[in-house]
């Protein structure tokens, strides 16, 4: 899943030329953006949080997995 923000903020500061951080702390950003209940309400829906959470909990196994060297 991809969320795209396009986002206008007031004097923005970055690392370096080439743009790739930002540092402007949030609270300086200018604006603030709150969540549409309906759009949580179809994204809870959609089944993906489920499937990240899979995804997660499988990786947190094989971190564990190789740490114990397979004993369990």
């Amino acid at each position: 899943m991809w969320i795209f923000v396009n986002s206008l903020i007031t004097n923005p500061a970055f690392d370096s030329q080439t743009k790739e951080t930002l540092n402007t702390k949030r609270a300086n950003f200018g604006s603030t953006y709150e969540i549409n209940e309906v759009f949580m309400k179809n994204i809870l829906k959609s089944g993906i949080v489920e499937i990240i959470l899979k995804v997660a909990e499988a990786k947190e196994e094989a971190k564990l997995g190789k740490q114990n060297n397979g004993k369990k």
